[in-house]
């Protein structure tokens, strides 16, 4: 198998990575960094993000300055990761969102097999469990817990506001545990974004370009800016960043168990928001959920999909440890 440049993985390896980034990152409360790091690339992934500084520009215009950019940014990598992410991505959109929509517990119940197991490989990956290590990782569940419950704000589709929400949104990408997707939730601008990744897939609108245009340029600082801060702290705090990082896929399960009702959503049709018991009658499509609640499948308002759910959270755990020995195997 054909060799990348810096460690032991093949372009296929990147490839089918950033391929499950890209689609985790569409789901609300599933981390592509979380993907990254079970599956070995992750501080790899943060050298070459950081690796993007001033020195580059200062190296366009020396003899053999491209390739030592080239080298420096560990660039056939990016190059394959992010070609993965973009054909995740639009399966996600095109697809994946598709069957949330149609079958929630089922999607969800993966995704939870996915984020359970990944808590315990990442947990694996701690050198040492002290007292000081233990307070880290209740540290971040608790962090994580405090994000996933708050109520999403009202968007703002003002460029300002959707340069800002890119900075957050890409941040939370590299940071497992916490979803871009669900980040922009919380802002408010998730029914903004992935609407405008549609538009401007099926039906060209320079509305919803500018949309994404500035959300790009948004990611471009926030990536920048915290690539860096992370790997100063693998560097500097290895023990401790591994530890709330547990911490904080722990406290993401809950933003993600399969059976969840909605208790504040707006309606679409009647142009209000509604608070009460849900209606299962009432097709999704037509609202937008505010609020939910984890119920048992007993008292999920809809089919729970028990069966189903189950085996896709068994799936989700297994495709983990699929992903983790893709590292060992040099792919």
């Amino acid at each position: 198998m054909m060799n990348i440049g810096k460690g032991s993985n093949s372009w296929l390896g990147i490839f089918l990575r950033g391929l499950s980034m890209g689609i985790a990152e569409v789901i609300p409360g599933v981390s592509g960094g979380t993907i990254a790091f079970i599956s070995g690339i992750y501080e790899r992934l943060l050298n070459a993000i950081q690796s993007f500084d001033l020195w580059i520009f200062r190296s366009l215009f020396k003899k053999g300055g491209i390739k030592e950019i080239w080298d420096r940014v560990d660039g056939a990598f990016i190059l394959t990761l992010v070609g993965g992410m973009a054909s995740g991505l639009l399966f996600g959109v095109l697809v994946i969102s598709h069957f949330l929509e149609e079958y929630p517990p089922v999607i969800w119940g993966l995704f939870f097999g996915l984020i359970s197991a990944s808590a315990i490989w990442i947990a694996r990956s701690v050198p040492k469990w002290d007292a000081m290590t233990i307070t880290y990782f209740l540290a971040g569940t608790l962090l994580a817990l405090l994000i996933t419950n708050l109520s999403p704000a009202e968007g703002n589709t003002a460029w300002w506001y959707i340069l800002i929400s890119g900075c957050i949104a890409i941040c939370a990408l590299i940071l497992p545990g916490i979803s871009g997707s669900f980040m922009l939730l919380l802002l408010g601008l998730y029914t903004v974004v992935i609407p405008a990744v549609k538009t401007v897939i099926t039906d060209f609108s320079m509305q919803a370009l500018s949309i994404l245009v500035f959300f790009a340029i948004g990611c471009l600082i926030g990536l920048l800016t915290f690539a860096k801060l992370l790997s100063w702290m693998f560097k500097t705090y290895h023990r401790q960043t591994l530890a709330a990082m547990t911490g904080f896929v722990v406290g993401s399960l809950w933003k993600i168990w399969p059976w969840r009702t909605p208790r504040i959503w707006f309606d679409k049709v009647q142009n209000q928001l509604v608070r009460g018991i849900w209606d299962p009658s009432v097709s999704i499509h037509d609202v937008r959920v505010i609020k939910e609640v984890n119920v048992l499948p007993s008292d999920y308002a809809g089919n729970p999909y028990l069966l189903a759910t189950c085996l896709a959270v068994i799936a989700g755990t297994t495709l983990v440890f699929l992903l983790g020995r893709l590292d060992k195997k040099g792919l």
